[in-house]
């Protein structure tokens, strides 16, 4: 079994090899070892409605939201008769019903009803729970959470607060809702997202909005968190605790283990999923909530079409070098890879 190595020293440390991005054994140990213990953001639910039942996705795992008078909860969406799945689309049924064979389930996941196996069924019958955590109006989900939310969602409870930025004041923003299918690795895409080396070099138009000499690194016991310093005239927060204290912040961008993507503007927030949809390939999931519809245009936050739309095509590039043979591993800028190298040391750590 292959072992990633990462030296401790980020001044010492090597990239990781090519068989971490290509070798298909490697990818399903990810799957396993990573996607399966993170949590990930419920892209469906909308506890604000009606609803009573959605149905949704944990990290590629069949899944549903219900909710009744004893609250909120996450439950496999498999039929454990035939593994059928069983809620096609969001409603406000009171039962979950298979359609394959009738099974009927409360929403707490136990069996009401089984036509055919009438004194035959046991405790194993009833739908698995999967952890569910909560932040204002957001949804998240784990199939075998490594951590407990509380600590998973804290870095960015922090920096709201002391922002006097408030999740409750957030107005869904549907406009946001994208998804962009890239034909190469997860791994590839968020290590972009981790390191301001390239900004100037692939994002001009992003760089005449920050200081880059003033840009934050800092890394999180689950995560990491980018500081964009706003330059004068750009739009911006100034926190009121905390290390950048005073300073005009343009940008909070987080990194939330594994693949979620947590990004704070002065208009308001944007969410990125990152999906594992198979070997070489990846999707990215974007949802945003909104404080201040008149800056959604400007600042670090004002053209994130065209910036994703400049990540995936770096991303492209080092798929395609990937998949030679000339690649041998390089080095971390000291100063503006840190958070990469830290992802890598948390990668290393989940692989064993």
């Amino acid at each position: 079994m292959r072992t990633l190595d990462i030296d401790p020293d980020v001044r010492l440390a090597r990239t990781p090899p090519s068989w971490l991005y290509t070798d298909r054994e490697v990818h399903a140990r990810l799957r396993e070892k990573v996607w399966r213990p993170g949590w990930s953001l419920l892209l469906e639910p909308d506890p604000t409605s009606d609803q009573r039942v959605v149905p949704c996705d944990v990290s590629g795992e069949p899944t549903v939201w219900v909710r009744d008078e004893q609250g909120e909860r996450l439950l496999s969406n498999v039929c454990t008769h035939r593994a059928a799945t069983i809620v096609d689309a969001p409603c406000k049924a009171d039962v979950l019903r298979c359609p394959y064979h009738g099974r009927r389930f409360r929403l707490d996941g136990s069996v009401l009803s089984a036509p055919g196996f009438e004194g035959a069924l046991g405790p194993e019958d009833a739908l698995p729970s999967l952890a569910l955590g909560k932040a204002g109006t957001l949804r998240f989900g784990a199939v075998s959470p490594s951590i407990p939310f509380e600590s998973f969602w804290a870095p960015v409870a922090e920096a709201l607060a002391v922002s006097g930025l408030d999740l409750g004041t957030l107005a869904r923003g549907p406009d946001g809702d994208v998804a962009y299918p890239i034909a190469a690795p997860w791994l590839l895409y968020l290590e972009n997202y981790l390191e301001s080396f390239h900004i100037p070099f692939v994002h001009p138009e992003l760089s005449r909005t920050l200081s880059l000499e003033e840009y934050g690194h800092d890394l999180l016991p689950h995560g990491t968190l980018q500081v964009g310093i706003a330059r004068e005239g750009q739009p911006a927060f100034e926190p009121t605790a905390g290390p950048y204290r005073g300073q005009r912040v343009g940008a909070w961008w987080f990194w939330l283990w594994p693949a979620t993507l947590v990004n704070v503007y002065p208009w308001g927030v944007s969410l990125n999923r990152i999906d594992d949809a198979g070997f070489g390939q990846c999707v990215v999931r974007y949802r945003a909530w909104v404080w201040d519809a008149s800056l959604r245009t400007s600042g670090a936050g004002g053209a994130l079409d065209l910036v994703e739309a400049q990540d995936q095509s770096v991303a492209l590039r080092a798929w395609a070098g990937l998949q030679g043979t000339l690649y041998r591993r390089g080095r971390y800028s000291p100063t503006q890879e840190s958070g990469m190298h830290h992802f890598h040391r948390m990668l290393a750590a989940a692989l064993g």
